[in-house]
């Protein structure tokens, strides 16, 4: 029997929902909720965001474990002693109080970082995308009015909020997961197909496109002419699909990276694209926009 084969490159596009998939925390609201949940223990690690004073009790009560009940706990503080104070209300720096007689504000809440303030209050804010879009929009207005100092500034909060990003990743998530108690059976099985012969294959010219598959036939007629050219005996012509995977990761996170070594592929066979947060050769990418 005499084999015609074929190498095609198969590539795998790895996003967050694959992280997800896993179980492990890496949306968006997975990691601002950690920053509100530790900022409610100890606002002190924190100051450069925040400040949260604490002397009026609003976070009595219940564990904040999000933004959202962090925003509650002040309507709720809002609607308890509202007659208490001749104001108390939000404004573009924080939630605050105004008491009578007095008329400075006093802040329960106070921004110190412009760009966490809006990435916390936009509702729009879902996805990681949405942050960098929204730094993207920031910067494109500071340009039109053309101040350095407010470039400056923003790049300096939104490399703030990109740390904590990062120092959560490795250590809410990549020092907590345990690979080996991850079921990797079915992608084990995809990953290890290494050729399409047979059934296989035409299981495959299946799955693509028509076009496609008289793309790769033309291809094993040209190899089969060749062969018989070169060689007048005859006998049965086998077709195989070689495959070379190749990986494009878009996360940050070593989940792939631990597929790789545990199937024992060539490392160099994964990109990741946005940067990896233990290479210091290629460092994370966050703030891409447009």
């Amino acid at each position: 029997m005499r084999k015609g084969f074929e190498i095609m490159n198969r590539l795998v596009i790895i996003g967050n929902g694959f992280d997800l998939a896993h179980g492990l925390p890496t949306s968006y609201k997975d990691f601002m909720d950690d920053i509100w949940r530790q900022i409610a223990i100890d606002e002190s690690k924190f100051e450069n965001l925040v400040y949260i004073n604490r002397k009026y009790g609003f976070l009595v009560g219940k564990p904040i474990e999000s933004y959202s009940q962090y925003i509650d706990s002040l309507k709720n503080y809002k609607l308890l002693t509202k007659n208490d104070y001749k104001d108390i209300n939000w404004d573009e720096e924080g939630f605050y109080v105004s008491k009578f007689g007095i008329s400075n504000k006093d802040y329960l809440l106070r921004y110190v970082n412009v760009f966490f303030k809006i990435i916390c209050s936009k509702n729009s804010i879902y996805n990681w995308v949405d942050i960098e879009n929204e730094y993207y929009t920031l910067l494109k207005e500071c340009l039109k009015e053309n101040n350095s100092e407010s470039i400056i500034e923003l790049n300096k909060q939104f490399f703030e909020v990109k740390n904590l990003l990062e120092k959560y990743l490795k250590e809410k998530v990549e020092n907590t997961f345990e690979f080996s108690k991850v079921d990797v059976k079915e992608f084990e099985e995809i990953l290890e197909t290494k050729k399409y012969d047979g059934e296989r294959l035409i299981n495959f010219f299946k799955e693509i496109s028509k076009k496609d598959e008289q793309i790769i036939e033309k291809e094993f007629e040209e190899f089969e002419k060749k062969l018989h050219h070169s060689n007048k005996r005859g006998g049965v012509f086998k077709k195989e699909l070689k495959l070379e995977t190749h990986f494009l990761s878009f996360n940050y996170t070593s989940t792939v990276s631990k597929y790789i070594e545990k199937l024992n592929l060539d490392s160099s066979c994964l990109n990741e694209i946005h940067g990896s947060l233990f290479f210091e050769d290629n460092p994370i990418n966050f703030g891409f926009g447009d």
